[in-house]
């Protein structure tokens, strides 16, 4: 049959876009994203809707429950990341995690095809931690600047822009303690933000 040649429309499957989110920030176990959302002007002819299901673990997600590798996966990432935010050392967080894991039949068949080296490797590159810091940074300042604009728009005057620089940093301060989980003063380490300022950012946090 020549299919370039027919005139008559060929039926599809119906077809599905499927994100797993397992990322550290607080989400809903269920969400939708849309290309349009980016569009920069609201004239797209283009559209795609992307279900994400959050796949973090907790007690009777459902997602979860229906599928005991991907529960597995998730109690895997949980303990290693607990065991990191307490101080452990990624490599050794991952080698006692795999361990928990064989004792508790948990991705078992999967350690069992793996070498545990195999396995630091894949979550260590995964997972980078400097890289993702000095990501969340740029992120945090890019939405202060963009918070700074919006204020300095608004107002108009040096007073405006005045405020609108401290709102850019004191955006920059909440999104880097909320993504990174730093401590204010950490996070104003981090932006350079003199000693003798740090006071009132703080009383307004």
């Amino acid at each position: 049959m020549h299919i370039p040649y027919k005139e008559k429309r060929v039926p599809l499957p119906s077809p599905r876009f499927v994100v797993f989110y397992n990322g550290e920030k607080e989400m809903p176990e269920k969400w939708e994203l849309r290309l349009s959302d980016a569009f920069t002007e609201n004239l797209g002819t283009m559209e795609l809707v992307v279900t994400v299901y959050n796949i973090n673990y907790a007690e009777n997600r459902e997602i979860l429950e229906r599928c005991h590798d991907l529960k597995s996966y998730s109690i895997f990432v949980a303990r290693v990341r607990d065991a990191v935010k307490t101080g452990t050392p990624l490599k050794k967080a991952i080698i006692d995690t795999i361990h928990y894991c064989k004792g508790n039949d948990i991705l078992a068949d999967y350690f069992a095809q793996k070498e545990q080296e195999e396995v630091i490797d894949m979550v260590s590159f995964k997972w980078d931690p400097e890289l993702a810091k000095k990501t969340w940074m740029e992120e945090a300042r890019e939405d202060g600047l963009e918070e700074g604009r919006k204020e300095g728009r608004k107002e108009g005057r040096k007073e405006g822009r005045k405020e609108g620089v401290f709102q850019t940093t004191l955006t920059s301060i909440r999104n880097l303690m909320e993504t990174v989980h730093w401590t204010a003063q950490q996070a104003m380490d981090a932006l350079k933000i003199p000693v003798n300022e740090r006071e009132k950012y703080v009383s307004q946090l």
